[in-house]
């Protein structure tokens, strides 16, 4: 794989990279990028790989992405209480100067449903941890139409089959 994705992402203070493919190459971009010693050490060890298609509410999103930061959040009996309670926490987290990593497989999976609402607070969840410096968020999405929320660095991605090969095109 090329080593240019890895560059993007720890050469690019704050980088938002979307990888776009509508075949199976984007996972395989992704983990690559995701594990790479390099940004493993750029990002001090704080990344968190998130499977979107298994995400249905920004309130899940959110408690997700606290567990995968592995924050602590105190309960109470109203959830509403405690998905607000989450969000504070995450962007404390988020805001303490760390730089961490997040990977979002399949944003389309929350971004492209049918659901207005849903795309809105998608667009909403997007534009406030990319409005966070020390956030690189890095995203696979299948489709055309990205979310506007955020200014993407956009990677194509193209696969052949034999030989294995994956070609990164890069635009912004």
């Amino acid at each position: 794989m090329p080593t240019d994705l890895v560059a993007l992402l720890v050469d690019t203070p704050s980088a938002r990279v979307a990888v776009l493919d509508r075949a199976d190459g984007k996972l395989p971009a992704l983990r690559y990028a995701h594990d790479d010693p390099r940004v493993r050490r750029y990002c001090e060890d704080r990344r968190v790989f998130l499977s979107c298609n298994e995400i249905s509410t920004s309130d899940i999103f959110w408690s997700r992405l606290a567990a995968g930061l592995n924050l602590q959040i105190p309960n109470s009996d109203d959830a509403e209480t405690d998905a607000d309670v989450t969000r504070v926490v995450v962007l404390d987290d988020l805001t303490a100067n760390q730089r961490t990593l997040i990977t979002l497989e399949k944003l389309e999976c929350i971004y492209s449903r049918d659901n207005q609402a849903q795309q809105e607070a998608t667009d909403v969840l997007l534009a406030t941890l990319a409005a966070i410096d020390e956030v690189t968020l890095f995203v696979s999405f299948c489709g055309s139409s990205l979310p506007e929320s955020v200014n993407w660095t956009i990677v194509n991605v193209r696969v052949r089959k034999r030989p294995p090969l994956v070609r990164f095109f890069f635009s912004t």
